[in-house]
């Protein structure tokens, strides 16, 4: 199958290795497909599809130079038509031919760009001269002279009027297509004319060159590519070529581009090793723009990933100077570039640095929102949509709220923490965690010695170092306070005391004990390390902290705190600090020695790899000047942030269809509000052109489940359902209840957390409740099963489903001062929280005398003090002696409360008396109720419960019949249930 364009190159095995470096700096910066056909050759070309051509006597040696002279390298040039119509033929609707001893620049897919569809004829590039001269022949200054020219004996003998010509063309890079293979087809038979053949220095001085020209007038064709390559010559400077709007002539066969996105090939190196750092060199340059380079773990980070690209032109911006002391990172920056700059009060000047240079990548070490002053000026110029610079931002520190202070998007995050994966988990942006490398350091007991003697330390005691910028946040009092508890032991502190500082520094300083030494800021922190026997790390506010991988790579034992942020990466090489714990923490590493081997994957190599591929992908982006941002947190959320002046039509959907449709511009956003889980879709469109699609999938995803109500029996009604939607949707599940202590034990596979806790990092969120609001309820609460309110809002299909709490609490339950019940017991709840709920005192006391003449004790579990004959208050209220006084009894009888929820969760048989309720409100349980009477008034939707009124009784309050439902039940058919219980208990 053919691919829709592909570049063309052909070489014989002199040139193997010339061609794989013209293939090499395509890949780089292309993904457009590769042929190379090579000339009676098998040699495989990496990263190009190799095609062998076998032609009969050929044999030509490498040179640095073409002799024209040479009929084994005419036979060899006129292949290129042929090759050129087999590769249409067999791969590609549209080829683009290179030349083999070419370097190609980042704009070499414009070359397609130029090439008209349906174009019956090639585009060859424009010739640096329109007329040539060889061996003394040539050289027309008029057009009366073309007698003179070196194509007028092919144009004689094929009958061409070269007066139309116009400019020369050369075959070194062209584009053709398919309606062009006829072209290329008389194109190839003219270069083996039988006369052409015999005598190619007359008739063809350069070629198959000479003749493409000639055909071209033969049908009057002038279109073709522009200049858009140079003959590259060593002493060529790239970066200071000027491109003038037209053709510049620098030198003999030099001539530059008119525009610089027009230059898109270096010609003529074939210099293995020069092609090579001529690829590295122009194909990128990256502009690291740092807030400052005073010292810190910023700067230390930038300078490692200068001193790791070598392969890249490095520019750095310093965007504010805080001070010329304290700059140890920036002075070793300045050794590595001399494309240093800091910006003055003018941050506008940037912008020119960017275009001037040409700058392809800038990575702004740094939230470009917390650049510095003057920022909001300079940003949206740096971000401006026809920008032709690609960004890469890095964020150094843990408070950065993405999704409440990001403005500005670049195509891609280099996170120097997995931390970062968290916090910025709703961008759209290419992201790549690239960690500061740890390479271990090879060293003998010698080497260690000789860093004591260098540094003047005692050799004969132990040597702790701390290594920081001395703040609250690096938290050096600590350090010094524990080592006044080790006097035989050395510590050192190393790292500037800034005056900014000066409040939490200076009181420490006044108080220092004799075996501390502040060494302040240094420029040989590897000998300290080295030196050293344990790095003591105090800080309490890290991101992913520099010195402690250094410290790892010298396998030094360490004492720091494993903060949440670091994501268990030091876990096997630091010892936990525990400010209870950590003068014994000390002593034991004090007497231990290499307790680890250090990584191997985050090498140096890693490192640079890492950058290149990312840069690589960056390159290769498309950039959009806008970000679309979704979550589902209580309601669709949608926000569209950027630069965009685009209008942006949204519409989503549900299950059923459209629910939403409206246009808006960037910067806006937009918030259903509808709450409870539907099926959303939602799509984004610019025109017609759909930009963003969405399907809410909740698979892997941390969503936030909360209970709004604190009520019993709503919590162990509705907890089942949180599981059922955690297994739907194979997510990871938070939930929130005011009971959570029922359940965290029997839902291991649930995350539970205090209501109103901050849930981070959360992708959508639900909330459980009795909610007379369509909006986050689709039916009316009272007219369902208690559960279903939970399935409805979790979008689950409704079946009844136990809940699981906690049953056994270790309590064995007993009546009068917690002693143990002899024999059999019946638990009771005769209290409720509504009037409506509640049964007759009389009822109560007629079933208690039935269950003590059969020989139960009857235990009362509600919180009230209600005195019964034959019947004992619960000794102890608490709902974890209650939950074990009802597990232990052999029923339980009670109303429709929070209580017979709980026996129906634990396993103990329910008799519930409840009439105002119809008889699939709650569960499956023995249900007492009597329809002859009014019944079933909380599920009428005509009714709505009022809290406030303990009478409540939305058809006859204030009539004889108030209370009717439950004032009509009679003690004979709780006691039915209770044998109808009984009996099937005996079976």
């Amino acid at each position: 199958m053919k691919v829709e364009k592909a570049f063309v190159l052909y070489a014989n095995s002199e040139y193997l290795s010339i061609v794989t470096m013209a293939v090499k700096s395509i890949n780089s910066v292309s993904d457009i497909p590769v042929i190379v056909y090579m000339i009676n050759c098998h040699s495989q070309v990496p990263g190009a599809s190799t095609i062998t051509l076998e032609v009969d006597n050929i044999d030509v040696k490498k040179s640095d130079y073409i002799d024209r002279s040479d009929s084994n390298i005419y036979r060899l040039l006129i292949q290129r038509p042929k090759i050129i119509e087999h590769a249409l033929e067999n791969y590609a609707e549209t080829v683009a031919y290179i030349d083999s001893d070419t370097i190609v620049t980042k704009h070499i897919n414009n070359i397609f760009d130029y090439y008209p569809k349906d174009c019956t004829h090639p585009y060859f590039v424009q010739g640096v001269y329109d007329y040539l001269f060889i061996d003394g022949r040539g050289g027309v200054e008029t057009r009366d002279e073309m007698h003179l020219s070196l194509e007028h004996a092919a144009c004689e003998l094929f009958g061409v009027d070269q007066s139309v010509r116009d400019k020369y063309r050369q075959t070194g890079y062209f584009v053709a297509g398919q309606e062009s293979r006829d072209w290329i087809n008389e194109w190839s038979w003219m270069c083996n004319h039988p006369k052409v053949i015999t005598n190619h220095r007359l008739y063809a001085p350069y070629h198959e060159e000479t003749i493409a020209n000639v055909l071209l007038w033969k049908y009057n064709i002038h279109e073709g590519l522009p200049l858009m390559y140079i003959n590259y010559r060593q002493d060529t400077n790239l970066d200071e070529l000027e491109f003038t709007g037209y053709i510049n002539h620098v030198s003999e066969w030099v001539a530059l581009p008119a525009y610089r996105n027009q230059l898109m090939a270096l010609h003529g190196e074939k210099d293995i090793k020069k092609m090579d750092n001529l690829i590295n060199k122009i194909h990128k340059k990256i502009l690291f723009l740092a807030p400052h380079l005073s010292t810190g773990g910023m700067p230390q980070f930038l300078l490692k990933r200068i001193q790791a690209l070598t392969d890249f032109t490095v520019y750095v911006v310093e965007w504010a100077n805080y001070s010329n002391e304290y700059t140890v990172q920036k002075d070793q920056i300045k050794k590595l570039t001399n494309k240093f700059y800091t910006l003055g009060e003018d941050k506008t000047k940037l912008i020119n640095i960017i275009k001037d240079n040409d700058i392809d990548i800038v990575h702004i070490d740094e939230m470009a929102e917390h650049l510095g002053d003057d920022a909001d000026k300079v940003l949206p110029l740096l971000y401006s949509e026809d920008r032709t610079w690609k960004i890469v931002e890095t964020c150094h520190n843990i408070s950065f709220n993405y999704d409440n202070q990001k403005i500005y998007h670049p195509e891609a995050y280099a996170f120097c923490s997995p931390h970062h994966l968290d916090t910025f988990s709703n961008t759209n942006s290419i992201v790549e965690v690239i960690e500061y490398p740890i390479e271990e350091k090879i060293f003998d007991w010698q080497s260690k010695l000789n860093a004591k003697y260098d540094l003047g330390l005692d050799v004969d005691k132990k040597h702790v170092v701390n290594v920081g910028l001395w703040t609250k946040g690096k938290n050096q009092g600590e350090g010094v306070a524990l080592a006044k508890k080790f006097p035989h032991v050395q510590f050192h502190f190393v790292g500037n005391q800034a005056g900014n500082f000066k409040e939490y520094w200076q009181p420490i300083m006044e108080d220092i004990p004799e075996n501390v030494k502040v060494w302040g800021e240094r420029t040989d922190i590897d000998k300290f390390l080295l030196a050293a026997d344990v790095f003591m790390f105090n800080s309490v506010w890290e991101c992913n902290p520099l010195v402690l991988r250094e410290a790892i790579s010298y396998k030094l034992p360490i004492l720091a705190r494993n903060l949440p942020q670091y994501k268990d990466m030091f876990t096997k090489y630091i010892t936990d600090l525990n400010p209870l714990k950590m003068k014994n923490q000390l002593s034991q590493l004090l007497k231990s020695t290499s307790p680890y081997s250090p990584p191997t994957d985050n090498t140096l190599f890693n490192f640079k790899k890492q950058h290149t591929d990312l840069y690589t992908s960056v390159l290769n982006s498309n950039y959009t000047n806008y970000k679309v941002h979704q979550s589902f947190i209580d309601s669709p959320f949608l926000e569209i942030k950027g630069s965009s002046k685009e209008k942006f039509t949204v519409m989503i959907e549900d299950e059923k269809g459209p629910v939403y449709s409206s246009q808006i511009d960037a910067n806006c956003w937009i918030k259903l509000n509808r709450e409870y889980y539907s099926k959303w879709k939602t799509t984004v469109k610019i025109g017609e052109e759909v930009v963003y699609t969405h399907e809410l999938n909740l698979e892997g995803e941390r969503v936030y489940i909360a209970f709004e109500s604190s009520s019993l029996g709503d919590s162990i009604a509705w907890i089942p359902y949180v599981l059922e939607f955690q297994k739907k949707h194979n997510c990871k599940v938070i939930v929130s209840t005011f009971k959570n202590f029922l359940f965290e034990d029997v839902y291991p596979e649930l995350e539970f957390v205090k209501p109103g806790a901050d849930v981070p990092n959360i992708y959508a969120m639900y909330n459980i409740g009795w909610f007379y609001d369509e909006n986050k309820e689709p039916e009316l609460p009272n007219t369902i099963p208690l559960q279903k309110a939970a399935s409805n809002i979790l979008g689950l299909e409704h079946r009844e489903i136990v809940p699981r709490v906690k049953s056994d609490w270790g309590n064995i339950c007993g009546m009068k001062d917690n002693y143990s019940v002899p024999g059999k017991y019946v638990t009771i709840a005769t209290n409720s929280t509504a009037g409506c709920k509640f049964w007759t005192r009389e009822g109560w006391q007629d079933v208690i005398n039935y269950l003590h003449e059969k020989g139960y004790k009857v235990i009362n579990t509600s919180i009230e003090n209600n005195p019964f004959d034959n019947c004992e208050k619960i000794v102890d209220t608490s709902l974890e002696y209650t939950i074990d006084c009802i597990r232990q009894s052999k029923f339980f009888i009670g109303l429709s409360s929070g209580l017979s929820w709980l026996a129906w969760a634990i396993g103990t048989p329910v008799v519930m008396i409840s009439n105002f309720t119809e008889a699939d409100h709650e569960f499956s349980c023995y249900r007492v109720t009597d329809e002859s009477l009014c019944h079933g008034c909380w599920n009428n939707p005509n009714h709505k419960f009022d809290k406030g009124d303990w009478d409540w009784c939305p058809e006859h309050k204030n009539t004889p019949r108030h209370f009717e439902c439950h004032r009509g039940i009679s003690s004979d058919k709780v006691i039915s249930k209770i044998l109808t219980l009984l009996l099937i208990s005996k079976k």
